[in-house]
């Protein structure tokens, strides 16, 4: 300070004291100054993260160390985050030029017979496919390239033609309340994919006429498609499209196309199970047209037996003629029905399509 003064003018100087006190005053109220800027920047950077987001008071209960809920960490290691589990690796080797079983069943009863499963064959089928690494699609996925299926899994398509009544029944409980009853192949379906979450409620039901045989059939289309099933066409009569005229043609697969459409919202179907297998004398018609108005598209057609299809990457594989395997209890020795094919994929696990896990085809 004396240094200081001593390089003033002598006209400025004054009273040494006076000039020194009041010197001495304005220096104090800087240094004031100073220090509260100083304590309020740093008060201000504990109270901010990283992200700029305001952290919480010195009175929150962690005494306002603990972030923000979703605010970035405030030391230099890298964020953790939590990833969704993978799913399960299946059993085989990824193969997506193999083959892949599309299985047919028709009527269910109380007794096996060539065209009927009961409840309980049906569930033994859908045990040793579990078991054996399959896990189910419906037909448009295969068609289209896109097969859900974790890698190491194979798809398998399960499919039911007619619409039949035990394929889909409601029973009423004691409560007077319906349900759907457990012997019918959806109850099957419902109890397994319950007991097995990783098999998913995927088919495919190949309707004619007024399907599963009941006034309610609008409710159950849309509750099978509401959970994950296709629904497909199986002409509005079931008659045979090789001995159909042109017109007859147009109406059956059109309006079978067109009842459904009206029942399910925003739902058009686009596969075809043909009648007894056979060739339509006009393929053209039963794959796409306009009926009454209502335009239809087909984009896969199934026929009724008797062995696997070919991948869908292969040359081989016609969306308009897929083969189909019968479900048959094996005490029937069916040749060439599921038993067959079941424990030709057990010997030669190579054939099989095995999903990469994509999700899609490449």
């Amino acid at each position: 300070m004396s240094t200081f003064m001593s390089r003033l003018p002598r006209s400025l100087r004054g009273s040494g004291r006076l000039l020194r006190t009041r010197w001495a005053k304005v220096v104090l109220g800087l240094i004031l100054i100073a220090s509260a800027v100083a304590f309020d920047v740093s008060a201000l950077s504990e109270r901010l993260d990283p992200n700029g987001a305001t952290a919480p008071t010195a009175n929150a209960p962690d005494g306002g160390r603990q972030q923000r809920q979703g605010a970035a960490p405030t030391d230099s290691s890298p964020a953790q985050t939590t990833l969704p589990p993978e799913p399960p690796v299946g059993p085989y080797q990824p193969n997506t030029a193999g083959q892949i079983m599309v299985i047919a069943y028709h009527a269910f009863g109380s007794e096996e017979g060539r065209w009927t499963r009961t409840p309980a064959g049906f569930l033994a089928d859908l045990q040793a496919l579990y078991r054996k690494g399959y896990r189910p699609v419906n037909l448009i996925d295969m068609v289209t390239g896109k097969m859900d299926v974790p890698k190491g899994y194979s798809p398998v398509v399960i499919t039911f033609d007619d619409g039949r009544e035990g394929q889909f029944r409601y029973i009423t409980g004691e409560d007077g309340q319906q349900r759907v009853d457990p012997t019918s192949a959806v109850g099957v379906m419902l109890a397994f994919n319950k007991d097995h979450p990783d098999w998913k409620l995927r088919a495919t039901f190949f309707v004619s006429d007024v399907p599963f045989q009941k006034a309610d059939w609008p409710e159950k289309v849309r509750f099978l498609v509401a959970n994950g099933m296709e629904i497909g066409d199986h002409t509005l009569s079931h008659v045979s499209l090789a001995k159909a005229t042109k017109e007859a043609t147009i109406k059956e697969v059109g309006g079978e196309a067109k009842r459904m459409a009206g029942a399910i919202p925003g739902y058009n179907l686009s596969t075809l199970a043909l009648p007894g297998g056979e060739a339509p004398a006009f393929p053209d018609v039963a794959l796409e047209g306009v009926y009454d108005g209502f335009s239809y598209s087909m984009k896969a057609t199934v026929l009724v037996g008797a062995g696997p299809a070919p991948s869908p990457l292969s040359k081989n594989f016609n969306p308009q003629r897929i083969p189909r395997i019968q479900a048959v209890d094996p005490s029937l020795d069916v040749q060439f029905a599921l038993p067959y094919w079941m424990s030709y994929f057990d010997k030669h696990p190579e054939l099989r399509y095995v999903s990469d896990g994509t999700g899609n085809m490449k």
